[in-house]
């Protein structure tokens, strides 16, 4: 994975929830892109427990592959971090 340019590492910080839930904590993640990126979309997956998403397992985000039939296929990569964020 650390050779493969489609597989990011991101780590989430600051993040507040509807009640604080996650403030304070340091949530790493990894986005797998697609090789057609970015006219798919990819994948997420959290490393990190966090009481939301199952660590190690794929998650289900607006604009990941669990929902290609809505993904807008012009959004950029910074796009998918602020929408990650907004959706935390």
């Amino acid at each position: 994975d650390l050779e493969n340019l489609n597989v990011w590492y991101v780590l989430l910080l600051n993040l507040e929830g509807k009640n604080d839930e996650y403030k304070g904590g340091e949530y790493l993640m990894k986005i797998k892109f697609p090789d057609d990126f970015p006219y798919k979309p990819p994948v997420f997956i959290f490393l990190t427990p966090n009481g939301l998403f199952k660590a190690d397992g794929t998650c289900c985000v607006d604009i990941g592959h669990y929902h290609s039939d809505q993904y807008p296929a012009a959004l950029k990569i910074s796009g998918f971090i602020d929408a990650l964020c907004g959706f935390m």
